[in-house]
């Protein structure tokens, strides 16, 4: 059961997010409705982060870079349910916490390709989506987003003025049962997942991971 804190956010700061935001959703009823999940987005601008939180019909944890927690912008990220992680690491500590939240029946936002899109294709997923659902025995649902490099482009500031209606979408696909936990069914589950997200964003491929932020 999240705490209260994380569905309070939820039922007030993410309502909020998705009005001024003008949110177009589709599919929310794809997600189970109990027991651990894993959220699969793709990652275009930092609007994505409380855009998950908000569009998720459950409350929702997400791993998001350590830089992020400081601050009173941090402190509305923590209370949106982020997990700061050290990345490029191994931070032992969050994804042990992780790992107990997916344990505790939680739902769990990871985006695949571990940072935000550099120019707009989707890139190589990384491992840890297939590890963590093989670990929790947890399905996993892709989810499509776009529009947000419009109203939040990287590099820049948000928009002060609300996007126009429809111009950002999150789509919610059809969950993915958890692959075995063993190597080749963890990269035939990767591929699975890339192709779902694909089809929801329409969006070029990129057969690269992407550079890591500093």
């Amino acid at each position: 059961m999240p705490p209260p804190r994380l569905v309070l956010a939820h039922a007030t700061a993410g309502r909020a997010v998705l009005r001024w935001l003008r949110v177009t959703l589709c599919g929310r009823g794809r997600v189970p409705g109990a027991g651990p999940v894993i959220l699969a987005p793709n990652h275009l601008s930092q609007a994505d982060i409380p855009l998950m939180g908000s569009a998720s019909p459950r409350p929702s944890w997400y791993l998001g870079k350590d830089e992020l927690a400081g601050g009173p912008v941090g402190a509305f990220l923590r209370a949106f349910g982020m997990v700061p992680i050290a990345r490029g690491t191994g931070d032992a500590a969050a994804l042990a916490r992780i790992s107990g939240l997916l344990a505790a029946g939680e739902v769990i936002t990871v985006f695949p390709e571990g940072t935000r899109s550099p120019d707009g294709r989707l890139h190589t997923f990384r491992s840890g989506v297939a590890r963590m659902a093989a670990a929790a025995a947890a399905p996993v649902v892709p989810v499509g987003i776009t529009g947000t490099p419009a109203w939040w482009p990287r590099g820049a500031r948000p928009a002060l003025t609300r996007p126009a209606p429809a111009t950002i979408t999150v789509r919610f696909g059809s969950p993915l049962s958890p692959p075995r936990d063993v190597p080749a069914a963890r990269r035939r589950f990767t591929q699975a997942l890339t192709e779902a997200v694909l089809a929801l964003t329409g969006q070029e491929h990129a057969a690269r991971f992407a550079p890591v932020e500093e």
